[in-house]
């Protein structure tokens, strides 16, 4: 991290969040565990004992962490300066358990292309022989927020990422609206499955 950057790991209920999936068999999911209050109060306590910068507060988060990130982005949207979610779609409308809002965020959204449990395309969420329900395909979820930041007078960019023998690994869409200075990335990684994307690890 940069210099004067904190950077925060907060552990979730038995290492899962009561994310938005309604369908979720986690146990903070079963005991409704409060993690949207659970995250405020991190927050606070980093500003009472840090004097933190309370308009540069970004969610990151992978996999279940990046659904609760998504969650966040719904209910507190102002409380970020911006969020990115890697290996996660949004639930679909019945697998979601909270009133979907339309607060415009800027948003990172970075998904492998092959991911065996969160698909790509959308459908069903599926690890160790659990369901989570369905979600969104990747694009879907791009359009929600795209729609919801009012991108119909934004910018496009387009980058495509190439590895040593030249070959497209991944491609970077960026959408800036300029109404609401909000940004939409996504980040597609043709090869990508369920990781964090890098050169070691595939699953």
């Amino acid at each position: 991290a940069d210099e004067n950057t904190i950077v925060v790991y907060p552990q979730g209920y038995k290492n899962n969040w009561n994310d938005s999936r309604k369908d979720a068999p986690f146990p903070a999911k079963k005991l409704n565990i409060d993690d949207i209050l659970f995250t405020e109060k991190i927050i606070s306590y980093f500003g009472k004992n840090y004097h933190i910068d309370s308009k540069r507060i970004f969610a990151v988060g992978f996999s279940n962490g990046g659904q609760m990130v998504m969650k966040l982005a719904n209910h507190k949207p102002d409380l970020f300066k911006g969020f990115a979610v890697i290996a996660a779609n949004f639930p679909t409308a019945d697998n979601c358990d909270s009133k979907i809002t339309q607060s415009p965020v800027s948003m990172l959204l970075m998904n492998g292309m092959k991911d065996p449990i969160n698909p790509y395309n959308g459908g069903e969420v599926k690890l160790d022989g659990q369901s989570f329900g369905a979600v969104l395909s990747t694009e879907n979820n791009v359009i929600r927020y795209l729609t919801a930041g009012n991108f119909d007078t934004s910018t496009f960019a387009t980058k495509d990422f190439k590895d040593k023998a030249g070959r497209v690994t991944a491609i970077q869409q960026d959408y800036y609206s300029t109404s609401t200075g909000k940004k939409v990335s996504s980040v597609k990684i043709l090869d990508g499955g369920h990781t964090i994307p890098n050169l070691n690890f595939r699953i």
